[in-house]
Order: C-alpha cells, then structure tokens, then sequence
C-alpha cells in the first residue's frame, strides 16, 4: 500500500510546478450590425492591383457599411467570406513560380487606435475559397470607427487571363459578422492560481481573482486559498485537492463579463 508521506510528495511535486494565468473570457461578444456591401465596397489598394473591401471607408470613398457610431471595446473582430480564388493561395511570379502567400489584413483607424502597419492590424492567411476571421485588438476603447477596411494582397489580374478589373476578375469578399468586446466588463479581470509546496508536505493553493471596473487603476482582488494538510489521510487528501481544482475552475468562471443589455 502506498504511504502517505509518497502521496504527499506526489502532491507537493505537482503542487509546485508554478503559477497559471487564465485570461478574461467575455461571456458574447458584441455584435456591429453590417448593411454591406455597397456599391464600390471591393475595390483597389493604393498599388492599383491587389483586392480590398471597404467597411466603412470615406476618406476618398463613399462606403459606409456599419453605423461608425460604435463602442469598440479590446478588439475589433471580422469574419468573412471569399470566393474566386478556387484553390489558389498565393500570387505568381513572372516566371511562374510561387511568389508571396495570400494574407488579408484589418487595417484602419478608431478613436485614437491606428493599425495600418503590419504588426498592428490583424492578419489571417487566405489559403483559397472559404470563410476566415480577421481580428484586431485595441489598445484603447474608443465609440467611433473613422475607417475599417479589409485589404488584401491578393493580385486580382492573375486570377484568370483577360482581367481588365477587379469587377471581371470573379473576386469576391463578403463581411458575415463583425463584433467587438462586450461592454458589461465590470466583472472581467484576471485571474490568477498559484499552488506552492511547503517543507512539512503540505501544499496550499491560493486563487486570486481581479475585478476591473473599466480601467486598471480601479481595481480590487478576492482571494480564495486551500490548505492541504500533511496530516490528513489519503480520502481527504483526494478531497481537498478536489476542492482547491475546483475553487480554479469557479475562479475563472467569474472572469465572465456580464452580456451587454
């Protein structure tokens, strides 16, 4: 029979691997209402060659797909659809060779957040006809959107032979959902398990849960802490365990933020 004094080094060595961090999961996201596509919403980048579609756009265009009137919140989130690629996931080099793989991007600028620039707008690879998801985060919550477009380097002249334009090109991108971060963040927030091992084998794991009201300089923390104590005996030492994996798992449910009304 396996002693107490192993169980507990077992416990104590699985105690002591360290610290888990659980993300804030929203509880929904916040849905943009989409009245897309208008009339000259696909359209050209600057390079006059490569596919865009406009969501709201009227510095230059007269696109305006969404309400720009809108609480932005973490991210910004497009999922979309695209055809008349078939299976191609790259354009072509003059020779005939593969050249860069297909990527479209979520640039734009709202409130005071630009991503324009690669390594701030969202990226997804384009690996032929489907449906994809682009998503950008924010690093500050803003209620206007001034500009929001998909943009792609996809080559739209090497779709096919006799492309004189994007609209014969067979091209095409539609916008399914937008959404962003929920609102009712008030019980968002971190939360943090921490399980360390003592010298006399008892182990204690302690849960801290962070409760953000909107900004980080207003913030408070509940702690929940669980004791395993080197002289109980093998049921309760399984009980307690249990207890304390379930006090993590309750912790991180309360990460939940509460559904925008």
């Amino acid at each position: 029979m396996i002693s107490l004094k192993k169980i507990f080094a077992a416990v104590t060595a699985v105690a002591t691997v360290g610290v888990l961090s659980i993300a804030s999961i929203p509880a929904s996201a916040a849905d943009i209402a989409y009245s897309g596509p208008s009339e000259g919403a696909l359209n050209t980048n600057d390079d006059g060659s490569t596919a865009r579609l406009n969501i709201y756009n009227i510095w230059g265009n007269d696109v305006e797909d969404i309400d720009p009137n809108q609480a932005i919140i973490d991210y910004i989130e497009v999922t979309f659809t695209i055809s008349g690629l078939g299976s191609k996931s790259c354009n072509v080099n003059e020779d005939g060779s593969d050249a860069d793989p297909y990527v479209m991007n979520l640039v734009g600028t709202i409130g005071e957040n630009e991503f324009w620039e690669a390594g701030a707008a969202g990226t997804v690879n384009i690996t032929g006809d489907g449906q994809y998801t682009v998503r950008t985060d924010i690093a500050t919550p803003a209620d206007t959107v001034l500009c929001l477009v998909l943009s792609s380097n996809i080559n739209f002249y090497q779709l096919k032979d006799g492309v004189t334009s994007i609209a014969d090109s067979g091209l095409n991108i539609t916008v399914d959902s937008i959404k962003t971060g929920d609102e009712g963040g008030s019980e968002g927030g971190d939360t943090t398990t921490t399980t360390t091992g003592t010298g006399d084998g008892s182990t204690t794991t302690t849960t801290t849960k962070k409760n953000n009201s909107g900004s980080s300089s207003n913030s408070s923390s509940n702690k929940t802490t669980s004791t395993v104590s080197k002289t109980a005996d093998a049921g309760v030492v399984a009980i307690v365990v249990g207890a304390a994996a379930a006090a993590s798992l309750a912790a991180g449910a309360l990460t939940i933020r509460k559904k925008r009304k």
